[in-house]
C-alpha cells in the first residue's frame, strides 16, 4: 500500500504549471517528532503536488501560500532521468489526493479582529 498522510506549513507559496492539466506543486515542511543535539525540533521538507485543483484553493496558495498550514492524503511517486552527463537523477514526491485537501483557516480568539 502506498500511502501517505502528511501536515506541515507551506514553505513557500505554490506554483501552477500547465494549461489544459494543471499542476499546483509546493513544498510542505513538517515536524519529525525528534530534536537535534541543542534541543531544536527537527523538521524535514517534502515535494508535493497537485493536479487539477480547484481554481480558488490553486489561487490562494499561489498568492497567498507561504507558511499556510495544511493536511493531505496522497501516495509516493518517484521518477528516474537522465542529466545532460549521462548521471542518472532520482526524485520523488507526494502526489496528493484532491478530496483529501485540508488548508487550515487560523483561529482567531474571541474578542479579536480577523486581519
Amino acid at each position: 500500500m502506498n500511502t501517505v498522510i502528511l501536515a506541515g506549513e507551506l514553505v513557500d507559496n505554490a506554483l501552477l504549471r500547465g494549461t489544459k492539466v494543471k499542476a499546483l506543486i509546493f513544498t510542505v515542511q513538517t515536524k519529525t517528532g525528534l530534536k537535534d543535539s541543542e534541543g531544536k525540533e527537527q523538521t524535514t521538507c517534502v515535494p508535493a503536488v497537485m493536479f487539477n485543483p480547484g481554481e480558488s484553493l490553486g489561487q490562494r496558495l499561489v498568492e497567498q501560500g507561504k507558511g499556510q498550514f495544511v493536511l493531505f492524503q496522497g501516495r509516493v511517486e518517484g521518477t528516474r532521468f537522465d542529466q545532460r552527463n549521462g548521471q542518472e537523477h532520482y526524485n520523488a514526491e507526494v502526489v496528493v489526493y484532491n478530496k483529501s485537501f485540508i488548508l487550515a483557516i487560523p483561529q482567531v480568539p474571541s474578542g479579536e479582529q480577523a486581519q
